[in-house]
C-alpha cells in the first residue's frame, strides 16, 4: 500500500524592498475623438493590496507635432482630457507627462498610434 501525500507551501515572491512604493501610470490614446484617460496611483504591498489614487497631479498628453493636451483630474487619481479626431492619428506618437504634488516628474517615451485592419466580418 503506497501513499501520496502533499504539502502546501505559501509562495513569497522576492520582490526586494516592500517598503518601497512605486508609481503607477496608466493611460490610452484611442483614434476616436473623444476623452482620453490617464490614472495615476500608488503601489500597495503584497500583504495590504489596495488602490491609491495619487490626487493633484499635472498630466499632460504631448504628441510629436508639438501639441500639448492637459488633462484635468474628475475623479482621484484619474484625468481626461478632450480630444478631436484631427489630433488622434495613426501618423502621430504620443507621451505622457506627470508631475505630481510633491514635485516628482515622470515622463514616458513617445508611442505611435498604430494602424488597426478594418472587420472584413465576424462569425
Amino acid at each position: 500500500m503506497s501513499f501520496v501525500s502533499a504539502c502546501v507551501e505559501p509562495f513569497s515572491p522576492n520582490l526586494g524592498s516592500q517598503s518601497k512604493l512605486k508609481y503607477i501610470v496608466f493611460g490610452q490614446v484611442t483614434d476616436l475623438a473623444g476623452y482620453q484617460f490617464v490614472s495615476v496611483s500608488m503601489s500597495s504591498t503584497l500583504a495590504n493590496p489596495i488602490y491609491n489614487p495619487l490626487t493633484g497631479c499635472t498630466v499632460k498628453i504631448i504628441d510629436n507635432h508639438g501639441n500639448v493636451f492637459n488633462l484635468a483630474e474628475f475623479e482621484k487619481g484619474n484625468y481626461r482630457v478632450w480630444m478631436d479626431s484631427q489630433y488622434l492619428t495613426s501618423s502621430s506618437s504620443y507621451q505622457v507627462d506627470v508631475l505630481t504634488s510633491s514635485g516628482i516628474e515622470i515622463v514616458s517615451d513617445f508611442d505611435q498610434m498604430q494602424d488597426c485592419p478594418e472587420i472584413d466580418s465576424i462569425y
